[in-house]
């Protein structure tokens, strides 16, 4: 079953790191934080930047989410680990259909990429890319940082984010 640790924005890797060296992998199958591409200008070149898809979330696929936690637990000082997600003091696992969003979206090597869209009468239609087939979450585009932005209930919230998104046409 995935579960969702919440950390500090900006310690997403470092306890990634500390899990993937430092817990038994006895205790979980696999850990990860999903990041996506940023497409960003700079002194006239475009750059690929890698930035976490959900700051301040990383994922772990285990079938003992309280032993996990407890190892994790002894890395808290160093790590800016809040916790694992849970309603009610019930780990929050996530949903089949939540799971299949984020495959969709970061693939088999957790990696959101650039999507390649235009926009026509107003409607945006995703060519290629993460968001090819999601234009329904995209509630703003910025063409000119190329990003999307997205609105869904993950988490067992509404969450808001971004992707990258390049229009190459406008009608």
């Amino acid at each position: 079953m995935w579960y969702v640790i919440w950390t500090l924005a900006r310690n997403e890797k470092l306890l990634e790191e500390r899990i993937r060296s430092d817990i038994d992998k006895n205790l979980y199958s696999k850990c990860w934080m999903p990041v996506r591409i940023e497409r960003q200008k700079h002194k006239g070149e475009l750059k690929d930047i890698v930035k976490p898809l959900f700051p301040g979330y990383i994922f772990m696929d285990t079938d003992t989410p309280a032993e996990a936690e407890q190892a994790i637990d002894k890395l808290h000082g160093q790590t800016g680990i809040i916790g694992f997600l849970k309603n009610d003091g019930v780990y929050l696992t996530l949903m089949s259909w939540e799971r299949e969003i984020i495959e969709r979206l970061t693939g088999d090597d957790g990696i959101a990429g650039v999507s390649i869209g235009v926009i026509s009468d107003k409607k945006l239609r995703v060519l290629s890319g993460p968001l090819k087939g999601m234009e329904q979450y995209v509630t703003r585009i910025d063409r000119h940082s190329r990003k999307a932005y997205l609105s869904m209930q993950l988490f067992g919230e509404l969450r808001h984010f971004e992707l990258s998104l390049q229009v190459v046409e406008k009608r």
